[in-house]
């Protein structure tokens, strides 16, 4: 969280997608939008259940 990214898009094989983001309220509008169009196996990941300690590139 001390970085100066805001989003991060991970995309593996063209299916398994992960989005992190700063912002509340622009995750919240990403997971909804995902689920008003039928992406499948959406879940909303949070620092509680989150299994991924850090992002490297």
């Amino acid at each position: 969280i001390d970085s100066d990214c805001e989003l991060v898009l991970l995309i593996a094989d063209n299916s398994y997608v992960s989005i992190y983001c700063k912002n509340k309220n622009a995750i919240e509008k990403l997971y909804f939008n995902a689920l008003k169009n039928d992406f499948e196996e959406v879940q909303f990941i949070t620092d509680e259940n989150d299994t991924r300690t850090g992002l490297t590139v």
